[in-house]
């Protein structure tokens, strides 16, 4: 899996910025102030009147679709310190952040900063978990063959 994870995470990133700046009938929204407050946008679509969908798609779908970019440490050896993941996923978001509200195609949301960074951070908790499983399973396998050796 880890040799083809450079060219998925490649394809997945291109058809998020893609679904990010053109998808879902997204046209020019004209001119909005950034929304700059912590949890003002969560706290909106938790406690509002909104549907399922709607929370769904605004709160969840914001961690999930980010899980991934938790495991950039296979293909970045310097990435495997969440230090400098984290400021490297945080300043790549801002950036996406900043030409959504730029060009008009989205909303600069705190927000979704913190949505997407909880599921990058989510994505690297499972990618420590993967390598301590397969260091395990490693260690088992090769005390089995001296067993069996």
């Amino acid at each position: 899996m880890k040799k083809y994870f450079g060219l998925l995470i490649n394809l997945y990133t291109i058809i998020l910025i893609y679904c990010m700046f053109f998808g879902f009938g997204r046209e020019p929204i004209g001119y909005h102030e950034p929304r700059l407050y912590s949890f003002d946008t969560i706290n909106r679509f938790i406690y509002g009147d909104y549907d399922f969908f709607t929370i769904y798609h605004n709160l969840i779908d914001n961690i999930l679709v980010f899980i991934p970019y938790g495991f950039l440490g296979w293909l970045y050896p310097s990435l495997q310190s969440y230090p400098k993941l984290l400021i490297s996923f945080i300043g790549g978001i801002s950036l996406i952040e900043f030409l959504q509200w730029f060009s008009q195609l989205g909303f600069a949301d705190v927000d979704d900063i913190l949505l997407n960074t909880t599921g990058m951070t989510i994505g690297f908790i499972l990618s420590k978990l993967h390598q301590k499983l397969m260091d395990s399973s490693d260690k088992i396998s090769n005390f089995i063959l001296k067993i069996i050796n």
